[in-house]
């Protein structure tokens, strides 16, 4: 405690150099952010104290570490500065380790979080593949709906009737023909089709 005589007021009760080096200690003992009511129950000095004299610390103290930023497609992703890290923890082992082990564990998460997002790509590939299948397959049946829409049309017109030699329809229901042909013995109805 240095009393100085040019300034008005009350003296310090901790110099610059104490505040910071208690500062240091809590950050030790309490990795992650720095704030004024933690700090005040840690150390007993009050709010004020810290937030008047030490502010500008606490606040780079509580700056992410970023170097430069990864552009990906809209959005900026922020990298780790190692450099800032190694400056920030220079005497702090244990808080270099914290920040590297947090450092670890965003980076195993965004792995984690790359490869579900590469399984739902494949799974959406593989879907619209599929979907490719199955319109190929809508088409040919259309295809085939079309080719008896147009025979059943042609078939009905009695000028085709005659050019094609159709001389009865392919199955025609009467009073006469109506028991046999609500029949499901084919072979008896067809016996032409099923000649042995």
């Amino acid at each position: 405690m240095e009393p100085n005589k040019n300034k008005k007021g009350r003296p310090n009760r901790y110099t610059e150099a104490e505040l910071k080096s208690i500062l240091e200690k809590y950050v030790q003992d309490n990795p992650g952010k720095v704030t004024y009511l933690q700090l005040e129950k840690a150390t007993k000095i009050k709010r004020h104290v810290w937030s008047r004299r030490m502010a500008h610390v606490i606040n780079r103290l509580n700056q992410p570490i970023i170097s430069q930023s990864l552009e990906t497609t809209n959005h900026s992703l922020p990298l780790p500065n190692i450099d800032e890290y190694i400056t920030r923890f220079e005497n702090n082992k244990k808080g270099l380790r914290d920040a590297l082990f947090h450092l670890n564990e965003v980076i195993q998460s965004l792995y984690e979080q790359n490869l579900k997002l590469n399984k739902k790509v494949k799974d959406k590939e593989d879907l619209e593949e599929i979907i490719k299948q199955k319109e190929k397959e809508i088409k040919e049946q259309q295809a085939i709906i079309k080719h008896y829409e147009s025979l059943l049309i042609a078939s009905s017109n009695p000028s085709v009737r005659r050019e094609k030699g159709i001389r009865d329809n392919v199955i025609s229901i009467n009073e006469k023909n109506k028991q046999q042909s609500l029949s499901l013995d084919l072979k008896s109805s067809f016996a032409t089709l099923f000649d042995d």
